[in-house]
């Protein structure tokens, strides 16, 4: 298989940290590709050495097949737009957007409709003659994305463009994000710490921690299906209890459980997210347990339920009537029991 981006045992050391170890990484052509993690984990040290920014210690790194390790940063077919958005406060809207067609010395008869297509692409049309400080966040933050997709690069880089902005804004700039790049069909490499923008936007997530990825896949494979405690307890919200097989049963100090999968080892944990709980009128035939409701907080579009048992936390429709300190029968479903060896 072509793919845009690989990276093969790609280490970075500063001095005795290793900022990233022994990385192997493969990003198909197309993909809104995304690196998440905490802070330190090794996500931005991976997006500079791609972008030409830092030198790696050792490994590999192939762009299209090609070797690019060598190649400086100047000469590489990528951009990044920072948090910082990076434009220039002299100059209006139209000319940073310009910026890097004139400095390739691309003719003035060819910018101009560059430059027109993409502030129409990014709904920027009406402030191409203002300056960046007359511009509200966001809008700054698509005239960074449209400054650098004008020069067509093979893969845009994204560390975290939108962590400065608020709530309500991100979610915007999120969804205009991925429509974009599907028009495009560009490869994004975004590098974020917020799990809801990785699982909203991105095709698949790379989860990092300590230099390493843990886990990559869909945003489906990672939620539904963590590989390891980490990625289960960073990925929204999870339930994760100690668990010992015994036959065809999983044993825990809460009861008794059946997975979907039994596994092969010996002791390990269950995880289960919040949805995938059930409230019962009676006890049910299969991993039921009985507890006390503790904790009650309405979000709108449902309600989140803790349980005394285990501090099991679950979600129930905002209609149903439940208040602290009763006793409710609730299922784990056994599709939604996910078993990983720690």
């Amino acid at each position: 298989m072509d793919y845009c981006l690989e990276a093969l045992a790609l280490h970075k050391n500063y001095g005795e940290v290793k900022a990233l170890d022994n990385v192997d990484l493969r990003i198909n052509q197309g993909e809104l590709f995304t690196l998440l993690g905490p802070s330190g984990c090794g996500k931005t040290t991976l997006l500079r050495i791609i972008a030409g920014l830092e030198t790696a210690s050792d490994g590999k790194l192939f762009l299209n097949g090609k070797p690019i390790l060598d190649i400086p940063a100047n000469k590489r077919p990528v951009n990044t737009i920072f948090q910082s958005y990076a434009l220039f406060p002299h100059l209006k809207n139209y000319d940073n957007i310009a910026f890097g067609l004139r400095s390739q010395k691309v003719p003035e008869t060819q910018i101009a409709p560059r430059v027109a297509k993409m502030l129409e692409m990014l709904e920027l049309e009406k402030f191409a003659d203002r300056y960046p400080d007359q511009l509200s966040g966001g809008q700054r933050q698509r005239v960074s994305m449209a400054r650098a997709l004008i020069c067509e690069p093979e893969i845009l880089l994204l560390d975290e463009p939108m962590s400065a902005l608020d709530a309500k804004l991100r979610v915007q700039l999120q969804e205009q994000l991925r429509r974009l790049q599907l028009r495009l069909k560009k490869n994004f490499i975004l590098v974020t710490h917020d799990q809801e923008e990785a699982l909203t936007v991105s095709d698949r997530i790379a989860v990092m921690k300590d230099g390493h990825i843990l886990q990559c896949g869909t945003p489906s494979e990672i939620y539904n299906h963590p590989n390891c405690r980490f990625v289960a307890e960073f990925i929204g919200t999870a339930n994760i209890f100690d668990v010992e097989r015994q036959g065809n049963l999983l044993e825990s100090k809460f009861g008794e459980f059946v997975p979907n999968t039994m596994p092969e080892w010996k002791k390990g944990s269950l995880v289960i997210r919040p949805e995938g709980i059930r409230l019962r009128p009676e006890k049910p035939a299969q991993n039921g347990i009985r507890s006390r409701v503790i904790e009650k907080y309405y979000r709108g579009t449902y309600q989140n339920i803790t349980l005394e048992t285990g501090n099991l936390r679950m979600r129930t429709a905002p209609h149903r009537k439940i208040e602290i300190g009763d006793q409710i029968w609730v299922e784990l479903l056994q599709e939604s029991l996910v078993t990983i060896d720690d």
